[in-house]
């Protein structure tokens, strides 16, 4: 990309900020999490000199810097597309912190990058009109209400090296057609499909060794799976069907 380019793009996203407001975390207002160029310097961030790709980045997120790399912390923009950065400063990104995207309504495509290991509570809760996010292999949890309310979030595929489907993870995602669930996952927390009223079926690999309470509550839905619902210590809920494979 050449210069000229990315002049303009950084005086249509400074612009940009000018005229709406952004969406999710205020951890940027807390001591814990600075707004970006606060950070006390490092090896890591005087080594490599601001590009105009961060200056641009700097613009659009709110970045907080840990030993393992940088946790995006807020989007600032009010933006239907956004492509997490891999790195900001020289340094990767490896994290997508609590609450970050919460309320971002207008978002609609998201493409978290290789590299990030997480995703936290409530990330992208209530993005009403979230309707695909790509996540990455390198990803091995993902928090707490993470899509909560995402309600036309159409698919999911979770990436191999998550472990469990935490608390709410997916609770009111009334859009949602699919899921895929891969042979790592042990564990399905309570109300982590609650009112996911689209999902006609999914399949419970054979990793999985507990279902919690209310897990699938208020879906018509049939569960396939390669043992008896006593198995995972799971009373079915209402409108779902039990199939053992």
């Amino acid at each position: 990309m050449n210069r000229n380019r990315l002049t303009k793009l950084l005086a249509a996203a400074m612009l940009a900020l000018t005229l709406t407001s952004g969406c999710g975390s205020s951890e940027k207002q807390t001591a814990s999490a600075p707004a970006v160029g606060t950070e006390q310097p490092d090896a890591r961030q005087t080594a490599v000199s601001m590009s105009d790709v961060d200056k641009i980045n700097g613009d659009l997120f709110s970045f907080r810097l840990t030993e393992e790399g940088y946790t995006v912390t807020e989007f600032k923009l009010d933006a239907s597309d956004m492509i997490i950065p891999a790195e900001f400063r020289g340094v990767p990104v490896t994290a997508i912190g609590d609450g970050a995207f919460v309320n971002c309504d207008r978002l609609e495509r998201v493409v978290i990058p290789e590299g990030v290991t997480s995703i936290g509570d409530s990330a992208f809760y209530s993005c009403d009109n979230l309707v695909s996010v790509l996540i990455p292999s390198t990803v091995q949890e993902i928090g707490q209400g993470a899509f909560t309310k995402c309600v036309n979030l159409k698919s999911i595929d979770i990436p191999e090296g998550v472990t469990e489907i935490k608390l709410s993870t997916f609770y009111g995602c009334t859009g949602m057609e699919s899921v895929t669930i891969p042979d790592t996952v042990t564990s399905i927390g309570i109300s982590a499909f609650n009112y996911c009223d689209g999902l006609g079926s999914v399949t419970i690999p054979d990793s999985v060794t507990d279902i919690a309470y209310r897990a699938f509550w208020e879906c018509t839905i049939t569960v396939n799976a390669p043992h008896d619902p006593d198995y995972y210590g799971y009373t079915p809920d209402r409108h779902v069907t039990w199939v053992t494979e």
